[in-house]
């Protein structure tokens, strides 16, 4: 009976740990739509090139 109950436990934790909170599974939400501030990070410029 108290392995049965360990077990169960264990399983509910590892079930959380890897499916609950925290990016373990990156396809687990589904993606953000990005605010106008983000959109741009592919057009960012390197400064020390340009002078």
């Amino acid at each position: 009976m108290v392995k049965i109950l360990t077990l169960a436990i264990a399983g509910i934790l590892l079930y959380r740990l890897i499916f609950g909170s925290g990016p373990v599974l990156p396809g687990n939400q589904p993606p953000r739509p990005l605010s106008p501030d983000q959109q741009d990070d592919d057009e960012l410029v390197d400064y020390e090139e340009v002078e």
